[in-house]
């Protein structure tokens, strides 16, 4: 029927809250006789929870999603997604061509904070089902139709995940602006890429800890770039690499113009950094993490003996990962942790 669309909560309304809730097991998008509440593609109906256009500055917070194929869709401005717990979905959203997904955005003024999403992936040998095999990821950015400005993940940690941020230029309506993203203090341990930005302009990418250290069917380096004169930002990050992952990988002839300082890079192996370069002030080698075997945030936290401790650039931020003041030090820390003993 109508509005089946694996729906657990539809939001048609502003200021609306969901919290303490629990999610699972919900249905893909199966064809039928639907059409869509805003004109868009169909399969954006998807959601657990599904915020609609319109519905402006409601809170998701302190829920837990389980095998949901998408866990929350927003189309409302102002939208504060925070503390949810998303995980393990292995099934396609959309039988073949769309893989499970964590949160999923299609407006602007959006803010992620502190979500854990793990294991949002779905691998499939069928040539004629998946793109090269694999589908989903743990954040998603679409919709053609509109501008995308001032959409801001921090303090969020994801692991296994097909991709933790893929921003889609070019769907119903080709050439959206995208504007003024905020990606910071997340920490990453997926497949595929850190962050796809395709034509996003002036986005900072700063202190975030960032493990290429899985590879899937998709490879597509940590940082995915299309665009000229794009003027991203790029800066404070840890960035470890493993299997001759690319860190820059620019697609095609374009300049993005890319703004890189004060970066550490970890390889192990080969370091493979791609057509962008290691930007002003690197530094190389061991990050020092806590805990490299770990599967929690906090195992990939620095040491004292990390060359990442009092090496950033003061960038105005105040807190850290787990809401530490930076600056213990000198100068803060380089990655999404400051050290404190």
């Amino acid at each position: 029927a109508q509005d089946n669309f694996g729906n657990c909560i539809r939001i048609n309304g502003d200021y609306v809250i969901v919290e303490h809730l629990y999610f699972h097991n919900t249905a893909m998008y199966v064809d039928g006789n639907y059409y869509s509440s805003d004109g868009g593609w169909i399969v954006w109906e998807m959601g657990a929870i599904n915020i609609a256009r319109g519905s402006d500055y409601c809170i998701i917070r302190n829920n837990e999603f389980y095998d949901c194929v998408a866990g929350i869709r927003s189309r409302g401005k102002f939208a504060n997604i925070q503390y949810n717990y998303i995980h393990d979905c292995n099934r396609p959203m959309k039988q073949w061509n769309w893989g499970p997904l964590g949160i999923w955005m299609g407006q602007d003024f959006q803010t992620c904070t502190g979500n854990t999403i793990v294991n949002m992936q779905v691998v499939d040998s069928d040539p004629s089902h998946f793109a090269n095999g694999v589908g989903g990821g743990a954040f998603e950015i679409d919709d053609g139709r509109y501008n995308k400005y001032n959409i801001v993940l921090t303090d969020n940690f994801t692991r296994g995940n097909c991709g933790f941020l893929e921003a889609v230029f070019d769907d119903v309506t080709p050439a959206p602006l995208y504007k003024d993203w905020k990606i910071k203090f997340n920490v990453s341990d997926d497949y595929q890429a850190f962050v796809k930005l395709r034509f996003a302009q002036n986005c900072a990418v700063d202190n975030n800890t960032v493990l290429r250290r899985k590879i899937n069917s998709n490879e597509l380096g940590v940082f995915l770039l299309k665009g000229n004169g794009t003027a991203n930002k790029f800066r404070n990050n840890i960035i470890m690499t493993k299997y001759n992952v690319e860190v820059f990988n620019v697609v095609g002839s374009y300049t993005p113009g890319s703004i890189i300082q004060n970066n550490h890079y970890y390889a192990v192996g080969t370091l493979v950094m791609g057509n962008e370069g290691p930007g002003a002030s690197p530094t190389y080698g061991d990050a020092k993490f806590a805990n490299i075997t770990g599967t929690n945030a906090i195992d990939f936290s620095i040491l004292a003996t990390s060359p990442a401790k009092n090496t950033g650039l003061n960038l105005g931020y105040s807190y850290d990962f787990s809401g530490y003041p930076l600056y213990y030090g000198s100068a803060p820390d380089r990655g999404a942790f400051e050290y404190h003993p």
